[in-house]
């Protein structure tokens, strides 16, 4: 007989039990969709780096004779070492890329840094041959067989056939040493044998890169061994997980795993909360009929298993539609990042396991909704659930009373709320929840386009030159007088650590000149640094070190700087870093006659203001300098960091429409349980004299009252979910998440309007209701 209740109570409420339903199947559909696009990305591309030996630590050197790699090999920690050729140029008939080489052995494939064919061959060992990344590829429509002719340092072109394309551990994401996002439009990655390599080089016998596997716990003793040993010839070293690529894909990893925790769980509450709201009101509204169960024989346990069956039938129901609706939320979701990341396409989607832990989830929310309720309706002694329940007596609310602006209607609607605080704090708690829901995602949306547009505010260059090595500022002279050129501005970025407060950071300096106009932003000034934000506060003294020199300067203060979390200096104080000591500037002017003059006031790019009309102008006598290695064209970089927002923004719309789903579902199933627990209540309201407009205002009085006290802990929570969620993203949202008040604004229109839509079938039918009869219904 309980079995045909149940059944018979679920028809009875329809558009409650589907708006549980609803929750749960989102609920569990989100769970299970991000969580199987994590769990299938994160192993597959940890599996690549294990199979394809992605290096610990990376050495780059300008030139070092070959007697070096042995002496490398032969320092305690080091496990595996490979040397290589690596350098930057560019190819013919794709202007403005910059084209990243690295030496392979062939026709032996190396120890470390390999590749993995996805169409072709490895290299043979023969001239001519090439192996080009397949993020490049796919890009600059590149295929096997087609050529790519490459500029040698003597300015002679070398034409090379594409026969292999590759994945490589370092090289996934189309990102530039030093750069934060993929940049395919202006950098490709290819794979040469090292004669080739010599031969775009134009010099033999040494190689620019150590490619070093460690053993456990020896990277700190390594690396400073590595300094010490590679000083002299102009080392900079990289952690294996700090290149750029790979870095690129931890931090995109990690925030869909912040995603994939935070807002499953988020979500799975929520199913708790509505089913928790309306299997109470349904045994409130029952107790009559619990009283007469009791008398009639049931035990307590068959009763609460009869109400915990109401959610944990309804949770089923949604995990069982859920689990396999998350199959292609999570292709969709692989497919996103895939396209920007370039990450492996293995990795099993359908997995069982997380179907099974969804339903599992589903169902625990049910349990943990039913049970208070279940409960409660276990243990109401029979005589006492056969009589009414006495209605609460209310509180005195003085400072209602004293308020002699409070009309009759708000002291009325206020003594209800209080009368009743649990019903009270269930309504605004269900608020709380939706417009969380409905917020968080969406201040991580407009987080996105805040720093999408602060970088077109501040990147007010047309071009801007990279030099193979560090140039003097009488280059930018040079720059300034190529056709086109309007203005040439110096700027110097460096890999440093910081001291901020005791803490050790590794990020990069940005020398900025004086009168910098071409990069939106106000240098400190001299023996200063500003620190972007998302570094650690600081007001003291912090400590720089930089490739050749360590640096003293004074905390002046925040940058906001998007993309990135570098600590920007005034030019003067950045070339410091580069500063040789004294004693090696003497010797080289003793030996040379002169002194190392990229050292002396160095910059390591150029930014470029061009002419609107002489653009291709400009940027071919760019491509014409031998000493640039790479160009980067503004309007390629808004193409590509459109493409990436417009990627992370799918991903975050995604949990954006479940989360609205859900919030609309919940709030919904809120307002209408409210409603129905009232129904004696406003009926008898009518039947004292109350016209049904007068009765409608009043309970929409109440309901507008308690959806403001939901919103105001709803925003904060929604807040908090939306820090917790994208906090390990640090690279493109280097602030964090903040408050932004138009999407308060919206989130609260929103509320409200979804509140008078939810109500309004409630003041309708006040006209239609039999009074009498609704006044002897027992609630």
């Amino acid at each position: 007989m309980l079995a045909r209740k149940l059944l018979r109570d679920l028809s009875r409420h329809p558009g409650q039990a589907l708006a549980l339903a609803l929750v749960f199947t989102l609920g569990i559909a989100g769970f299970a969709g991000i969580r199987m696009a994590y769990e299938g990305l994160t192993p597959a591309t940890e599996s690549l780096y294990r199979r394809l030996g992605l290096a610990d630590v990376l050495a780059e050197v300008v030139f070092a004779p070959q007697r070096v790699l042995s002496q490398v090999e032969a320092l305690p920690g080091v496990s595996s070492v490979e040397g290589r050729i690596g350098l930057e140029t560019v190819a013919a008939g794709h202007p403005g890329v910059t084209v990243r080489v690295i030496s392979l052995p062939a026709p032996q494939e190396p120890k470390l840094g390999k590749v993995e064919i996805v169409r072709g061959r490895y290299l043979s060992g023969t001239a001519n041959e090439l192996l080009i990344a397949e993020g490049a590829a796919r890009y600059h429509g590149l295929k096997l067989g087609d050529e790519l002719s490459l500029k040698t340092d003597a300015g002679d072109m070398l034409t090379l056939s594409v026969v292999g394309i590759v994945r490589q551990p370092e090289q996934l994401s189309m990102i530039p040493p030093g750069g934060f996002m993929a940049m395919p439009r202006s950098y490709m990655a290819v794979f040469v044998s090292q004669a080739s390599a010599i031969e775009l080089l134009g010099r033999s016998g040494g190689m620019t890169e150590f490619v070093l596997e460690l053993n456990p716990g020896a990277e700190a003793s390594v690396m400073a061994s590595l300094r010490e040993l590679l000083g002299r010839y102009r080392v900079t070293l990289t952690r294996g997980q700090d290149l750029a690529s790979v870095r690129n894909i931890r931090v995109h990893l990690e925030a869909i795993g912040g995603a994939a925790l935070v807002f499953p769980i988020f979500f799975l509450l929520a199913g708790a909360l509505g089913g928790f709201i309306l299997l109470s009101r349904i045994v409130r509204q029952e107790r009559g009929l619990i009283g007469l169960l009791r008398a009639l024989g049931y035990s307590p346990a068959a009763i609460g298993l009869h109400y915990l069956g109401y959610t944990m039938l309804l949770a089923t129901a949604g995990g069982l539609l859920g689990a396999p609706l998350g199959l292609p939320v999570a292709r969709y979701i692989r497919q996103i990042f895939g396209a920007d990341l370039g990450t492996p396409p293995g990795g099993n989607l359908w997995q069982p396991d997380l179907i099974l832990l969804g339903i599992g989830f589903a169902l625990l929310s049910g349990a943990l909704a039913g049970a208070v309720p279940a409960w409660a309706a276990a243990h109401i002694p029979p005589a006492e659930a056969m009589r009414p329940e006495v209605p609460s007596q209310g509180r005195r609310f003085r400072w209602a009373q004293l308020a002699q602006i409070a009309s009759v209607g708000i002291r009325m609607s206020l003594r209800n709320l209080l009368r009743y605080p649990l019903r009270t704090l269930l309504t605004a708690v269900g608020v709380t929840f939706a417009a969380g829901l409905a917020l968080a995602p969406a201040l991580v949306l407009k987080e996105m386009n805040r720093i999408e547009t602060r970088v077109q505010a501040v990147r007010q260059y047309d071009f801007r030159a990279v030099p193979r090595l560090p140039q003097t500022e009488d280059w930018l002279s040079e720059l300034a007088a190529l056709p086109g050129v309007t203005r040439a501005e110096g700027l110097l970025e460096l890999p440093l650590n910081i001291n901020i407060a005791g803490e050790e950071i590794r990020t990069y300096a940005l020398g900025l000149a004086q009168d910098s106009q071409l990069m939106a932003l106000s240098p400190p000034a001299a023996g200063q640094a500003l620190l972007a934000e998302g570094l650690p506060e600081s007001q003291g003294k912090l400590s720089l070190r930089g490739p050749l020199n360590q640096l003293e300067l004074t905390a002046g203060g925040r940058v906001n700087y998007p993309l990135a979390r570098p600590v920007v200096l005034r030019l003067e104080d950045a070339q410091k870093l580069l500063e040789l000591p004294a004693a090696l500037t003497r010797f080289f002017q003793a030996v040379l006659g002169s002194s190392l003059g990229g050292f002396e006031a160095p910059v390591t790019a150029a930014l470029l203001k061009v002419a609107e009309n002489q653009r291709d102008e400009a940027l071919a006598a760019l491509s014409a300098q031998a000493e640039i290695a790479r160009i980067d064209d503004r309007e390629v970089e808004r193409e590509d960091l459109e493409r990436i927002f417009q990627l992370s923004r799918a991903f975050i719309g995604i949990i954006e429409v479940f989360a609205l789903l859900l919030g609309l579902a919940l709030l919904y199933n809120t307002v209408v349980v409210n409603a129905l627990e009232r129904r004696r209540e406003l009926s008898t309201l009518r039947v004292l004299g109350f016209r049904a407009r007068e009765v409608g205002g009043l309970f929409m009085l109440e309901t507008m009252l308690t959806a403001l006290l939901g919103l105001a802990l709803g925003i904060p929570l929604g807040l908090r979910v939306a820090q917790a969620s994208m906090g390990d993203f640090p690279d493109f949202l280097p602030g964090g998440i903040s408050l932004h008040l138009d999407m308060v604004a919206w989130v609260v229109l929103g509320t409200i309007v979804t509140v008078l839509l939810a109500s309004w079938p409630v003041i309708r039918d006040l006209k239609r209701l039999e009074l009498a009869e609704v006044v002897r219904e027992r609630e």
